[in-house]
């Protein structure tokens, strides 16, 4: 009964990191993007996807989703919201059912207050779905290998699927599953059998979008905008997985960043006594066995990342590695509760804890987390462009989330399209919006200088300022 308070409190926290203030910040410009597909009619939908470089589940369910509410930023973000807090359960689960119910809530308890968990649940991105896929066909496929019963592999495959028809990177975590059932069932013929099986009818049921998955391969070799892989990168994952959230420059160091390295060495240390522990009890059972599978959900989707990456175009994003964020907090919440004494696990976990809370205030606080206020823009845009007046974006990110905001009539154009000139020729004002990173100190001059290329370019030589949200700027050359 203890256990179950306390895991509902949990669970109670984790709803309201995720969903406090959904809808204070705008849209991003991926968040636009899948709006946009999703936004479609169920005919274009399916090709909008495959234009793209991600499966079809997610965009077809915020299709449904969109149908059903208001056109609003928290309506959109609302399924994440849902997905994000749904896996604090399936982390007790299976916290509870590797090892025992304190690590499950502690695993929970430190997935709730995940920043980068935190700050994938308010994005409308396909992220928390496919980690709770791949949660649930984890916790699913413990019960199969150790049950035996053909249900729990039934359940297990259409989780796998759905997670592969969500992302990518599930495949990578699908492969680390199984060689943790090779690990531990090659011994028994029926459980083999069932693997067997259960991997012929994965593949079976992914080849329906096989055709659309060459054709996004295909656009994906001829050029993506990942960098090359470095261990420098890698290190970022380990980073991204334990404190997303931090102030990425030493001069702007805070207390609050400073809390958030301890999470750094807490987690190694946590890790190396899980590691250590289970090293001495691998052969003869205890919680040898069970390590296995969040150790192999942990590193084989890293590397198998980085050996793709380098052998041809760059799939190694650090963010893309959420899928593995059930695995590293259930191994940090073993190390955790592995350690002798009370006292120490205690301290132990409060820092933890305390790191945590410091990353989610930078998080929430640092200016960099923010994304551009391009729903103010929209807005402003929105009142003042009159008809025959025409609205010119820089680029991509500032296009989609007016689109989102102002319907794709009355969005704008890019600068490079081709009917430009004549576009210009015709108009009566022009508008000129141009965002900026706000994560480099200088991006507003470094809009200013974009501006004046595209002013140059055309011949707006008149062009000047007239509006500066945050992350984005409007320029205007009144006729």
């Amino acid at each position: 009964m203890k256990y179950r308070l306390l895991l509902l409190l949990v669970i109670l926290l984790a709803l309201a990191l995720r969903a406090g203030g959904l809808g204070a910040w705008s849209v991003t410009h991926d968040d636009a993007y899948g709006l946009w597909v999703a936004t479609q009619p169920l005919s274009d939908v399916l090709p909008a996807i495959v234009r793209d470089v991600h499966p079809p589940l997610y965009y077809l369910l915020l299709h449904g989703w969109l149908a059903l509410g208001p056109h609003s930023d928290m309506w959109a973000r609302l399924p994440s919201v849902l997905a994000g807090a749904a896996l604090v359960p399936v982390m007790y689960a299976l916290g509870r059912w590797l090892w025992d119910r304190r690590t499950g809530l502690a695993a929970a308890l430190l997935a709730t207050l995940s920043s980068l968990a935190v700050a994938q649940a308010r994005e409308a991105r396909m992220y928390p779905l496919v980690v709770l896929l791949l949660a649930l066909a984890a916790y699913a496929l413990l019960r199969a290998t150790r049950e035996r019963r053909a249900r729990w592999w039934v359940a297990y495959v259409i989780l796998a699927v759905l997670a592969l028809y969500a992302h990518y990177y599930a495949a990578l975590v699908l492969i680390a599953f199984a060689f943790y059932v090779l690990r531990i069932t090659w011994s028994r013929s029926r459980n083999t059998l069932y693997a067997l099986g259960s991997t012929l009818a994965i593949t079976i049921f992914l080849m329906p979008w096989l055709p659309a998955l060459l054709d996004q391969i295909g656009r994906v070799r001829a050029g993506f905008w990942i960098p090359p892989p470095s261990l420098a990168a890698v290190g970022r994952v380990a980073q991204t997985l334990a404190f997303y959230a931090v102030t990425p420059r030493p001069a702007t160091a805070t207390p609050a960043d400073f809390a958030v390295k301890v999470v750094g060495a807490g987690c190694v240390v946590a890790l190396l006594a899980v590691l250590v522990a289970g090293s001495r009890r691998l052969a003869g059972g205890g919680y040898g066995r069970p390590v296995w599978l969040p150790v192999l959900w942990l590193i084989v989707p890293v590397a198998l990342a980085y050996a793709v990456s380098l052998a041809g175009p760059s799939v190694f994003e650090p963010r893309y590695f959420a899928v593995c964020l059930p695995a590293f907090w259930l191994l940090v919440a073993r190390g955790v509760t592995a350690l002798p004494g009370r006292a120490l696990r205690s301290v132990v976990l409060a820092g933890l804890v305390l790191a945590s809370l410091a990353s989610l205030v930078i998080l929430f606080t640092y200016p960099a987390y923010r994304p551009p206020d391009t729903r103010a823009a929209a807005a402003w845009l929105w009142e003042r462009t009159d008809p025959g007046d025409l609205v010119v974006h820089a680029s991509q990110f500032s296009l989609r989330p007016v689109v989102w905001y102002n319907g794709d009539g009355n969005a704008g154009v890019l600068v490079d399209d081709p009917a430009l000139p004549a576009q210009l020729a015709a108009a009566s004002n022009v508008r000129l919006v141009v965002p900026y990173d706000v994560r480099v100190a200088d991006g507003p001059r470094q809009a200013d200088a974009i501006a004046a290329e595209c002013a140059a370019q055309h011949g707006l030589w008149d062009l000047r300022t007239v509006a500066r949200f945050w992350g984005v700027h409007i320029y205007s050359y009144d006729r």
